[in-house]
């Protein structure tokens, strides 16, 4: 009877461990392995503290255009839903990250400039919505790295 009782509290002591184990992991490690996947799919690493930055705001809309571009928005997740070309998508990421911008969802539009540059990391024009989207943001050093890439990238500029 008393090995009985000693196996029990040993394996809930082992269970409790587990999955303390299995809680501590789970959170921050996520987020990391997220950051780097999109480091490793685009070359962006947020070089601002993200508890800072300023996720959307109110934004002075006629309710005719709030509702122009929120119909924007849906037709293009539906039209996102479905496509599989991969410039097809690029140009869908960007325009919703365009729309969310407008709306004031930063948010969003951050997540959509994501998806764009994770499609193609070369692309000057979602670099710089992308650094414009950072700068509401309030992520400067962010929006600084971005902007440099969009120059970077700007064939147009002479070295």
């Amino acid at each position: 009877m008393k090995k009985y009782k000693i196996l029990i509290i040993a394996c809930l002591v082992l269970i409790i461990a587990a999955g303390g184990w299995l809680y501590l992991n789970k959170g921050d490690n996520n987020t990391d392995k997220y950051q780097e996947k999109i480091a490793f799919n685009t070359g962006f690493v947020l070089l601002d503290d993200e508890k800072s930055l300023v996720s959307s705001e109110p934004v002075e809309l006629s309710p005719e255009a709030r509702d122009r571009f929120e119909t924007e928005i849906a037709k293009i997740k539906a039209d996102l839903a479905v496509q599989t070309l991969k410039e097809d998508r690029l140009a869908g990421y960007n325009n919703l990250g365009i729309y969310q911008k407008y709306l004031g969802n930063y948010r969003e539009a951050y997540a959509a400039y994501l998806e764009s540059l994770s499609l193609e990391s070369q692309a000057r024009v979602a670099w710089q919505n992308f650094a414009d989207v950072l700068l509401k943001m309030k992520a400067l050093k962010s929006a600084e790295m971005a902007y440099k890439k969009a120059v970077e990238l700007n064939k147009y500029i002479p070295e």
